[in-house]
């Protein structure tokens, strides 16, 4: 027999590349009856309702295909995050320190511009709550001389009759 690196012979190692089942032999002749079993199977799908459910060995093999399809998909999934994620580091990266200290700068800069101009409103709130006390003050003390006139005169013997 012709032996190979890793022990088995040339025609074991064909073997199990052709069957796509790892670590499976498959005798000659079964693989084309799998083969010829498909076929049909594929060309009559069972119909729902039909009364008969599928046989174990039907959902042994459908279980063993679909085992064998789940891992590549599972591979070409796992390598779509990576490239996901790769581009999204390159975008983050792409957006630079740069621009965003300059950003945080006139965000900074406008921040003490609104700080300041809340003080100066602050003072002039002040200045004019004293002048409107001082107002009041005033208007009231013009109230009161006016109320002392007004008795003064209505007190005070009429001249003008």
């Amino acid at each position: 027999m012709n032996r190979t690196a890793n022990g088995r012979c040339k025609r074991c190692r064909l073997a199990l590349a052709s069957t796509g089942l790892t670590g499976r032999l498959v005798a000659e002749g079964v693989r084309e009856h799998i083969e010829a079993a498909r076929t049909r199977q594929a060309a009559h799908p069972p119909q729902p309702g039909s009364g008969r459910p599928p046989s174990p060995a039907s959902l042994r093999t459908d279980l063993e295909m679909a085992r064998h399809e789940i891992a590549p998909l599972r591979l070409e999934r796992d390598n779509l995050k990576n490239v996901v994620r790769r581009n999204l580091g390159q975008q983050l990266d792409q957006v630079g320190v740069g621009e965003l200290v300059t950003r945080i700068n006139e965000l900074t800069v406008q921040l003490d511009e609104f700080r300041a101009a809340r003080e100066a409103w602050k003072r002039e709130k002040q200045d004019l709550e004293t002048k409107l006390s001082e107002a009041v003050e005033d208007l009231e003390a013009a109230r009161a001389s006016l109320r002392r006139m007004v008795r003064a005169a209505s007190t005070a013997p009429s001249t003008n009759q």
